[in-house]
């Protein structure tokens, strides 16, 4: 049986050699810290629900942009959509009335104006004249002249989805075009001449109005060719 003294001296050389143990073992660092944390039950918790989030987070992210991504490409197919329809529209109207004024250049009606064709669509195009059809076409009223492609877009002006289709075009030299056809038409550059204005124009004016809407409307963006 071990003396008191004996415990005591005992129990200092194993605090001495605790001691000189301490001294020659380096200082962990903060990253080996750091490791032996996360191998520890609690530790493995936290990094795999760190890990978990991160994943969700950044699947929940690209998803929800390339959502948007899909959205807004969408929305600009419709609008160039409605937009070509509109343009193609007035362009078939002013290329009717041009072959019948090319077929019967010296018929009048009653009024001065053009001999009325079987169709009643253009008999009500004549009497309405081409450029008070262009403002409804412009300003997007559905009537017999107007077939709205799309219904969210009844009501919308030509100038108000350009508007928007420049926003939504990553392109700067695309809104640059899209930004000079725009003004173009709030200008009222279509109709450039004061004849081409008149109830009765000339088969040389409406040429004209067809080109310029060819020409600084339609370009090369929109499907309408000769």
């Amino acid at each position: 049986m071990l003396s008191a003294k004996d415990k005591i001296r005992i129990k200092n050389e194993e605090f001495f050699r605790e001691e000189i143990k301490k001294s020659l073992t380096p200082p962990k660092s903060a990253l080996r810290k750091t490791l032996d944390f996360f191998n520890t039950s609690l530790g493995s918790w936290i990094l795999t629900s760190l890990l978990v989030g991160a994943v969700t987070f950044t699947y929940n992210y690209f998803t929800d942009r390339n959502q948007k991504i899909k959205e807004k490409e969408a929305s600009v197919q419709k609008i160039n959509s409605e937009l070509e329809s509109r343009f193609f529209q007035f362009d078939s109207l002013l290329r009717s009335l041009e072959d019948m004024k090319s077929q019967n250049d010296q018929a009048t009606d009653a009024s001065g104006g053009f001999e009325f064709g079987n169709s009643r669509l253009m008999q009500t195009f004549i009497q309405t004249g081409i450029y008070d059809t262009w403002i409804v076409f412009k300003n997007g009223r559905q009537n017999e002249f107007l077939s709205i492609q799309y219904p969210e877009f009844k009501d919308r002006s030509i100038i108000s989805l350009l508007g928007e289709l420049i926003e939504k075009t990553d392109s700067e030299k695309e809104k640059t075009e899209l930004n000079e056809i725009r003004k173009y038409i709030i200008k009222d550059l279509l109709f450039n001449t004061k004849e081409s204005r008149s109830m009765y124009p000339t088969k040389e004016q409406i040429t004209i109005v067809k080109n310029n809407l060819q020409e600084n409307i339609i370009k090369d963006r929109w499907a309408i060719r000769d």
